[in-house]
């Protein structure tokens, strides 16, 4: 009864990371162009200022019309 749960629990496990794998394999370049893109826009505004999270905004639709 034991060896069922542990199978169980294995195969739960390996969906789990290959499902995150995959999240993070689609999304690499998406995230990298935003982090540049946030980067360049801290030099040009204030952190926690609310032009940052209006560039930011621009950013990201910026990224996906490409």
């Amino acid at each position: 009864m034991r060896k069922e749960y542990i199978i169980a629990i294995a195969i739960i496990l390996g969906s789990i990371i290959i499902s995150v794998a995959s999240y993070l394999g689609s999304t690499f370049e998406y995230r990298s162009k935003l982090n540049v893109c946030e980067e360049i826009m801290r030099e040009k505004a204030d952190i926690k200022s609310a032009e940052f999270k209006k560039l930011v905004k621009l950013c990201k639709r910026q990224i996906n019309l490409d």
